[in-house]
């Protein structure tokens, strides 16, 4: 059994985003893990090395892009003292 996480484990409870770099034109994008599932091909139970595989570029079209976890921690301000 794969223990690799899939992409519905990114979205569960955390404020994520993937940068996604392809190789062959050096452009830059950001995607949301529900915005991925828009691709007919793609679907929840997918982990990072088939998604670096099915993901096209979004300029040049061309697969195999790098992909890397941002996470966003939500910013909580702890204000000791009040009673």
């Amino acid at each position: 059994m794969n223990s690799d996480l899939r992409l519905h484990d990114y979205y569960d409870g955390h404020i994520l985003r993937f940068k996604c770099k392809t190789k062959y034109c050096n452009h830059q994008w950001v995607e949301k893990p529900e915005d991925l599932l828009r691709y007919p091909h793609i679907h929840r139970n997918m982990d990072l090395a088939e998604l670096h595989a099915s993901v096209p570029c979004v300029r040049c079209r061309q697969h195999h892009i790098d992909i890397t976890v941002i996470l966003e921690k939500p910013h909580h301000h702890f204000v000791g003292g009040m009673v």
